[in-house]
């Protein structure tokens, strides 16, 4: 019932989170004077609460600090706090959310992970979101980074995590779209380019650092089959070449599926698994011993991953954002990729990426896949779509969103938003 002014709202409630600390003296609960902090982002800021007659009043803050979230509540811990002398101990929370089936979920008390590190409770509105599974893989990393994410669930392929949110099963997917080593994901760009019309709404880049893990007790001599990605198999390939000549990879769906083979002692086409190369967080999901970390070929490597929905308006423009499309050419004749690149040459508009890709309706028949730099909104990219829009048999818009580099567009001479409106304005006096 003592809140203090200090106590502001967040600028942008979508986008922030709310930890909550219950700080105990020494003294105990019954006579103690507790302090609630609110940290948006890592840094803690008083509130300034005290309750010296019962702990029950903070869980009355911590609904209003919840404010108008539907899905949220907390309660009180279910048995008592420990108290050192002199050193403020942490209450744990236990944080429950309802899902859209009407049952509820309830966490268990939040580790102790450092002095300013608890239960994070996002205050944007809940969502399910799916990802490439299983658990322990780079793309589960990549979904932990939906800031809305309220639960996460893995797929066991591409197709299958968007035919999920085609049927209204999950509200997004998680999927990677390119890697800086193999280049793009034909699994995901087909099933963006061929199946039923999905859209882009943001993206992620993740740095990718592989490790070689085995069952306890093996030694780097002794392993001879190796199982992991396509995409890791690339990344790793010269430093498993040098470590181990004789070593064979063998590739499956996924870095922690291969570890997860590698666990429970699967047998490949050559014999056993013995090692995988995975994502160091595989290695204590599954048990494992890390037997090498940073094995990769290239210290740099990237991946980025798409966070893709059902088609809607693209998120506003920033300034640095990207725009994804897919061109399919009227018919094969002489100049047809040029006709393409002219409508984004002229207009200033610089492409990121470009890649043919079969269209499934006969040999010798391609589609083009493109990303460009820009908004849906600005006057460039507008005009561009536009001039695809004339020359191709169909253009399919699959989203504009912020870029994750920040990197902003500098539009070239006579291409930014005004200059298109002054070209506009000019014409429209010439026509009376």
């Amino acid at each position: 019932d003592h809140v203090s002014p200090r106590c502001r709202p967040f600028p942008d409630r979508r986008a922030s989170s709310v930890l909550v600390y219950v700080s105990v003296p020494a003294e105990g609960l019954a006579h103690s004077s507790a302090s609630i902090s609110v940290d948006p982002g890592g840094e803690r800021e008083p509130v300034g609460m005290g309750f010296p007659q019962r702990a029950q009043q903070g869980d009355g803050l911590l609904r209003r600090l919840a404010g108008t979230e539907d899905h949220l509540w907390i309660s009180r811990p279910h048995q008592a706090v420990g108290v050192q002398s002199r050193k403020p101990q942490v209450a744990p929370a236990h944080v429950a959310t309802h899902r859209p089936d009407g049952s509820r979920a309830v966490s268990a008390p939040a580790r102790r992970l450092g002095a300013h590190k608890l239960t994070r409770v996002p205050i944007q509105p809940r969502t399910r979101v799916g990802y490439l599974g299983p658990e322990a893989t780079f793309t589960e990393a990549a979904a932990r980074t939906v800031p809305s994410a309220g639960e996460l669930l893995a797929y066991p392929t591409v197709p299958a995590a968007l035919d999920a949110v085609r049927q209204g099963e999950i509200d997004g997917a998680v999927v990677p779209v390119e890697s800086s080593v193999e280049g793009s994901v034909n699994a995901t760009l087909d099933e963006l380019i061929r199946g039923e019309p999905l859209a882009i709404s943001a993206e992620v880049l993740l740095p990718v650092s592989m490790a070689l893990m085995a069952r306890p007790g093996t030694v780097l001599g002794s392993i001879r089959q190796i199982v992991t990605h396509p995409v890791a198999e690339a990344q790793c390939r010269r430093w498993v070449a040098t470590k181990m000549p004789g070593a064979r990879i063998i590739v499956t769906t996924s870095t922690a599926a291969a570890a997860a083979a590698v666990a429970a002692g699967e047998i490949g086409p050559g014999g056993r698994y013995d090692a995988a190369i995975a994502a160091p967080v595989a290695a204590e999901r599954y048990g494992l011993e890390t037997l090498a970390t940073a094995i990769g070929d290239y210290p740099d490597a990237v991946t980025r991953f798409v966070l893709v929905t059902k088609p809607a308006p693209p998120p506003s423009p920033t300034g640095a954002d990207r725009t994804s499309l897919v061109a399919f050419i009227r018919d094969d004749h002489p100049g047809a990729l040029l006709e393409i690149l002219e409508q984004f040459a002229a207009r200033g508009v610089n492409l990121t990426r470009i890649e043919s890709r079969p269209t499934g309706n006969g040999m010798g028949r391609y589609c083009f896949a493109v990303d460009c730099e820009g908004h849906v909104t600005d006057a460039r990219m507008g005009e561009a779509l536009m001039g695809l829009r004339r020359v191709c048999a169909d253009v399919r818009f699959l989203g504009s969103y912020p870029r994750a580099d920040g990197i902003v567009a500098s539009p070239t001479r006579g291409t930014a938003n005004e200059d298109f409106a002054n070209a506009q304005a000019w014409l429209a006096r010439l026509r009376g």
